[in-house]
């Protein structure tokens, strides 16, 4: 009788040690539950609902206190992230300021092209987010063509807003420098 008591106590002790491991990592969004978050989200408006399990399957999410810098400008853009909850504030260059909430994202343009961070987010409240790491991100936008052409899309928008803001000139050449010189025989 004490040797099956002696099973159980154990059995309760990793079991507890299970749940504390699990509790300290980032989720996984259960993606049959949370397709219809993810749907809600205005860059994911309109997609299929295959095409948001296959996005949800990668994403992570985390949640984080009021004051915590979520990306800062300069350093290398490692991962896209949309807030699922809370608000943030987004500070760009010559710190004009704007606020985030729930559906906005941030951190595409640096996985894209891969330079440095452009602006700095910081959590205004406590915060849920999903974060995509770059890798599942580049991966989701070839598989997933509605993400690609949504981002094309989200960057477009933010690109006319800067040129109503007066950040953009539109008279600037498409490429910079000059043009290659080509020889004729």
């Amino acid at each position: 009788m004490s040797e099956k008591l002696g099973r159980v106590s154990r059995l309760e002790v990793f079991l507890e040690a299970l749940r504390n491991r699990i509790r300290s990592r980032p989720s996984r969004l259960p993606y049959v539950d949370n397709v219809d978050l993810l749907g809600r989200v205005p860059l994911f408006e309109g997609f299929s609902r295959h095409s948001l399990r296959r996005i949800v399957r990668h994403a992570d999410i985390v949640n984080l206190r009021a004051g915590k810098v979520l990306a800062r400008r300069g350093e290398l853009g490692l991962e896209f992230v949309i807030l699922l909850a809370g608000r943030a504030w987004l500070e760009g260059p010559g710190g004009t300021r704007r606020s985030l909430s729930v559906g906005d994202c941030f951190g595409g343009k640096a996985c894209l092209d891969g330079k440095p961070r452009g602006t700095t987010v910081v959590a205004d409240t406590d915060v849920a987010l999903a974060v995509f790491p770059v890798r599942a991100f580049s991966y989701l936008l070839d598989m997933v063509p509605e993400l690609s052409r949504q981002m094309l899309l989200h960057l477009c928008e933010r690109l006319d807003q800067a040129e109503r803001d007066g950040g953009v000139d539109r008279h600037l050449p498409a490429r910079p420098g000059p043009l290659p010189q080509t020889t004729t025989r």
